[in-house]
């Protein structure tokens, strides 16, 4: 038999680590996107490009994607059947009633997820 390890930690010690390496990031986060705010708003930046900063090469590129719900607004209704297309679902809670036996098989696991809340005082 193989012998459990020791663990240095308590679960309560994990949990106060986690939550403040958490707050450590969220403040980092927030950081970060000030920085890039001021970076966007610069008198030296002119839209997207490659700019020279020091030893640093700071690329600003656009950010556009194409928004499906946006498209179904402003194009005439008459034309999205011609750009539409219709995309198979399979429903989990159908796919349950209609084929119990394959239902567990349908999923993918993937680690366990670890997340802390505060608990009522």
């Amino acid at each position: 038999m193989s012998a459990q390890p020791r663990h240095l930690f308590t679960l309560t010690d994990l949990a106060a680590q986690l939550a403040d390496v958490q707050e450590q990031a969220a403040s980092w986060q927030q950081r970060e996107e000030e920085i890039k705010d001021q970076i966007r708003n610069h008198p030296d930046i002119h839209g997207p490009d490659k700019y020279a900063a020091g030893n640093l090469t700071l690329v600003v590129a656009s950010n556009r994607r194409f928004d499906p719900k946006r498209a179904a607004e402003v194009i005439p209704a008459e034309l999205l059947p011609l750009v539409s297309r219709a995309e198979q679902v399979i429903d989990k809670e159908r796919v349950k009633v209609l084929v119990p036996n394959a239902y567990e098989d349908c999923f993918t696991s993937y680690q366990d997820r670890v997340s802390i809340k505060a608990t009522q005082a």
